[in-house]
């Protein structure tokens, strides 16, 4: 499998078409906050933790956080066309009802962190503000994407 990969700090991402990038595709791994996937070569890729996507955030201007930092940049950033090649997706999700949603409107991305027991960290890209968020109450029922990293 070929594959595009993007290098942020010391950390390597996948690109778009790479690894379950959509909900749809991420539908299989709803709720595995802990998933990973083995290529071709041999090398694990993992789904990320909140502090891989606070780095990556951070890189390209942080994601939002009610004060000095707008999540604006990094959105601009991080999404198809923007300056990072990350290549984001805005793919929506589905819920524990097999409902799809908020197709072209948000990027969801899981992280392997946990809030709680039920809940885990996810990023939004979210169209409406054009800002990313970092939201820390992902039920994980829910399909969301997946961008993996190692």
């Amino acid at each position: 499998m070929r594959f595009v990969a993007i290098v942020v700090a010391t950390a390597l991402w996948m690109g778009a078409g790479s690894c379950a990038n959509d909900a749809q595709n991420a539908a299989e791994a709803a709720g595995q906050a802990h998933s990973s996937l083995r290529m071709a070569d041999d090398k694990e890729w993992l789904t990320p933790a909140d502090e891989d996507w606070l780095g990556l955030a951070s890189h390209y201007g942080g994601a939002y956080d009610g004060g000095e930092r707008s999540g604006k940049a990094a959105y601009q950033s991080l999404l198809s066309g923007g300056r990072s090649s990350f290549n984001a997706v805005l793919g929506g999700g589905r819920d524990d009802r097999s409902q799809y949603d908020d197709l072209d409107a948000h990027g969801f991305y899981w992280t392997a962190s946990e809030a709680d027991s039920p809940l885990a960290v996810f990023y939004n890209c979210a169209r409406g503000g054009l800002t990313l968020y970092r939201q820390p109450d992902g039920e994980k029922p829910l399909a969301l994407s997946v961008r993996c990293v190692r």
